[in-house]
C-alpha cells in the first residue's frame, strides 16, 4: 500500500510540474495523460502527403475525424494535438494513414481542439479501400467512392454530392446521412443505435429494416419492421438499424 501511495504521489508531482510548464510556456502547450504518463503537447497543422497521386485508402484512426474532399491536388493533412498526429505513407497509389496514439484526460488544456485528418483529391478521382475511426466522424464531400468500407463505430458518417459504386458503412451509435448521392450497385448501411437518413438520392430500389425505430418514406411513417421497393434492382440501397430510424426522401432513379 505504501509503495502504491509513493508511486501515485510521484505521478501527481510530475503532473503538477508539467502543468506549470504548460502554463508558463507562453500558454501554447497542453498537458495530457497518455496512460499513466503526462505528456506536453501543442496544436499543430501539418501536411503529411502533398501532390502524390493515390486512389486507394487504408485509414485507421483512433480519435480523429476523417474528411474527404475535392481540391486542386492530392494531399493529406492533419490538424490537432501533436500527441495524436498520425503517420502517412504512399506505395503503389495506396495511401496508408495510421493514428494509434490516444490521450487519456487533460490536466491543462488551454489550446485543446478536435483532431482532423483531411484527404484532398482532384475532382473526378475515384477512391477505393477502407476508412476506419473509433470515435471520430467521417465526412466525404465530392470525392467518388468505389467499394469503400467505412467503419465509424461511435462517430457519424456524412456523404454529400458524390457517386458511390458498391460498398458499406458500419456504425454502432452514430448517424448516417447522405445528400445528393448516386448509389450504383448494392450499398449497405448497418447501424446499431443511430439513425439513417438519405435525401435527394439517385438509386433504383431500397430495403429498409429497423427493430425498434421507424421507417419513414417521403414523410409517411411506416413504423418498425421492413419496407422495400424494387428489391431486385441492380442499384439497391440497404438501410438497417436496430434502435434507430430509417428515413428516405426524394429518391429518383439512376440515369
Amino acid at each position: 500500500m505504501k509503495k502504491l501511495f509513493k508511486i501515485s504521489l510521484g505521478l501527481l508531482i510530475v503532473g503538477l510540474i508539467l502543468t506549470a510548464i504548460g502554463f508558463w510556456g507562453h500558454g501554447a502547450r497542453d498537458v495530457h495523460f497518455a496512460g499513466p504518463k503526462p505528456v506536453i503537447t501543442k496544436n499543430v497543422s501539418k501536411s503529411l502527403v502533398t501532390n502524390r497521386h493515390f486512389d486507394r485508402l487504408d485509414i485507421n484512426a483512433a480519435t480523429a475525424d476523417i474528411r474527404v474532399r475535392t481540391g486542386r491536388e492530392f494531399k493529406v493533412s492533419y490538424q490537432g494535438s501533436s500527441a495524436l498526429q498520425p503517420k502517412a505513407a504512399i506505395s503503389d497509389q495506396l495511401v496508408t494513414i495510421k493514428q494509434t496514439q490516444t490521450v487519456y484526460g487533460t490536466i491543462w488544456g488551454s489550446n485543446s481542439s478536435a483532431d482532423v485528418i483531411t484527404i484532398t483529391v482532384p475532382k473526378g478521382t475515384k477512391l477505393a479501400g477502407t476508412i476506419k475511426t473509433t470515435s471520430g466522424d467521417v465526412t466525404v464531400n465530392g470525392g467518388d467512392l468505389a467499394g469503400v468500407t467505412i467503419d465509424a463505430r461511435d462517430g457519424d458518417v456524412d456523404l454529400r454530392d458524390l457517386t458511390v459504386e458498391g460498398g458499406k458503412v458500419q456504425l454502432e451509435s452514430g448517424d448516417f446521412t447522405s445528400r445528393n448521392v448516386t448509389f450504383r450497385g448494392n450499398y449497405f448501411v448497418n447501424n446499431s443505435d443511430g439513425d439513417n437518413e438519405v435525401v435527394d438520392a439517385r438509386v433504383d430500389g431500397y430495403f429498409l429494416k429497423t427493430t425498434d425505430g421507424d421507417n419513414e418514406i417521403d414523410g409517411a411513417d411506416h413504423d418498425s419492421g421492413q419496407q422495400s421497393a424494387n428489391e431486385n434492382a441492380a442499384n439497391l440501397l440497404h438501410l438497417t438499424s436496430e434502435d434507430g430510424d430509417n428515413t428516405i426522401k426524394n429518391i429518383q432513379a439512376v440515369e
